[in-house]
């Protein structure tokens, strides 16, 4: 059993760990932020409902219209969204904006002319 265990451990490890590596948490959360804002009518459940159905199910007339085309318009948008910032008082890496409020949307954009 212990050897099992350590296997299963490794196997977990090499098999998952890279997706967490190459997209952290607060990436993953970015990304749903900017896809909400972009598309607040989305209705991710209705969505994914018939997204596990075998193809010999599946109607022949509901494909998606989703191409790569739209993947690439999609990655190359540059939106800014305005976010609440919680600071915290325990962070290791110092804050660029100094002062107790988050920036504006207007501070921001100057920024990135």
């Amino acid at each position: 059993l212990p050897v099992l265990t350590i296997w299963f451990y490794k196997y977990c490890k090499s098999r998952y760990e890279p997706a967490f590596v190459k997209y952290p948490l607060q990436e993953a959360m970015m990304k749903d932020t900017l896809e909400r804002t972009r598309e607040p009518n989305l209705d991710l459940k209705k969505y994914l409902a018939g997204a596990y159905i075998h193809p010999v199910f599946k109607d022949s007339d509901d494909e998606d219209s989703f191409s790569a085309q739209d993947e690439k318009t999609y990655d190359d948008a540059h939106i800014l969204v305005p976010t609440k910032r919680q600071s915290r008082r325990n962070t290791p890496v110092p804050s660029k904006y100094n002062g107790s409020s988050s920036p504006s949307l207007h501070e921001l954009v100057e920024e990135h002319p």
